[in-house]
């Protein structure tokens, strides 16, 4: 162990949350929605307790949105009121719609803070009240508490989907994506009548190439009619997501919805040829910024990098857990005091005493080895050590 100084070259890492924090604090002006709806009787506040692609917790639309018909949602309360002028926890007790022909309530979960909820089934256009009743007081039983929120269903003209971000997918390719053996991608699904965005959930079909994709579970765990009342529920999660994972068989498909929206993804055997960059992350102050070079050879402006693959078409190539696990970065060659390589999410960094060698890089079954100089500049309290 060793106590790293400052150095006389900015850390991109650093540099980029900060250009991340910037862009996050510049957004603040953007109108915000909170995803809650008072009830008509002013106990407590209605919300949609999964997360929909772009929320960050919960339904930021909440049901100012209209539900698409043919989808479920779940409805929960902040459990939390007042009683006998009283702060008082409360209990679900009993939920129900006034029109069960517009929306039936399919399974109703009893318990306090997320685990109140209800689950509904929109089953063709209109508008209907839910009805909830509760028992409140410190202990969450005695007093009850009930109130009301006007919930409107729409019947869904079509959905779009997008590939989800994620470590191993950070820009977008126009070329697109290929999938190694058993890696995979997230689509991210929103459901809309005509411009106007709709929650539900459990409402899309999807359609693939079943001999090159496998379809996961969704995240989603469906309550039905037969769940025990005073069980828990099951805890929310992200709805309108699709997880697919590559079968190792060379190919090409397409996947769609029955309600529209596609997407073009390859997949590769194991034998499949690819190419690998290492792509550096440089700062340019006078953006100031963060851009990505392709190198051959390390030098001290080079050690925050990437590797980047892509199949003969040019597609990105999305790695398994496998390939991430067994990635390597090693010097082979070299006379360095200190050579250390670590890792944080899709980047690499070198940590070095002043020194040349050589490293070599292992990932997805290929190798390549690049030249390294670091000279003084990239020092650290262990190499001025005797």
């Amino acid at each position: 162990m060793y106590d790293r100084q400052q150095t006389n070259r900015p850390n991109p890492g650093n540099w980029i949350l900060w250009l991340l924090i910037g862009l996050l604090l510049t957004s603040f002006g953007c109108k915000f929605k909170s995803g809650r709806t008072p009830g008509e009787e002013g106990q407590f506040e209605f919300y949609e307790p999964n997360t929909y692609p772009a929320d960050k917790w919960f339904s930021q639309e909440g049901f100012d949105a209209p539900i698409a018909v043919g989808s479920e949602v779940d409805v929960s309360v902040t459990w939390l009121t007042y009683a006998d002028d009283k702060v008082v926890g409360c209990l679900l007790h009993s939920g129900e719609t006034e029109d069960p022909e517009i929306l039936e309530v399919i399974a109703i979960g009893f318990g306090a803070g997320p685990n109140t909820l209800v689950r509904l089934k929109a089953l063709k256009e209109g508008s209907t009240r839910l009805h909830i009743n509760t028992s409140c007081s410190p202990a969450g039983s005695g007093t009850e508490v009930s109130d009301s929120v006007v919930l409107t269903t729409a019947v869904p003209t079509h959905a779009t989907f997008t590939l989800k971000e994620s470590p191993a997918i950070i820009s977008s390719n126009s070329k697109g994506y290929s999938l190694r053996p058993d890696a995979s991608v997230t689509y991210e699904a929103k459901i809309f009548r005509d411009d106007q965005l709709l929650i539900g959930f459990n409402l899309l079909e999807w359609q693939y190439d079943e001999s090159l994709l496998r379809m996961e579970p969704t995240e989603s765990e469906t309550m039905t009619p037969e769940t025990p009342l005073w069980d828990p529920v099951p805890t929310t999660s992200t709805v309108n997501t699709q997880e697919f994972t590559g079968l190792g068989i060379s190919g090409e498909t397409t996947v769609t919805t029955h309600m529209g929206g596609s997407r073009d993804i390859a997949t590769l055997s194991e034998d499949d040829p690819m190419n690998m960059e290492v792509i550096a992350s440089r700062l340019d102050l006078e953006e100031p910024s963060i851009i990505s070079i392709p190198i051959t050879e390390f030098t001290p402006e080079d050690t925050y990098f990437r590797l980047d693959v892509t199949d003969m078409e040019g597609r990105t190539v999305v790695p398994s857990w496998n390939d991430k696990a067994e990635s390597k970065v090693e010097l082979i060659e070299g006379d360095f005091k200190h050579f250390e390589v670590t890792k944080a999410s899709s980047h690499y960094t070198i940590e070095a005493c002043a020194g040349s060698g050589v490293v070599q890089i292992t990932y997805m079954g290929m190798e390549a080895t690049l030249p390294i100089d670091v000279f003084p500049g990239i020092d650290d309290s262990i190499c001025d050590e005797e």
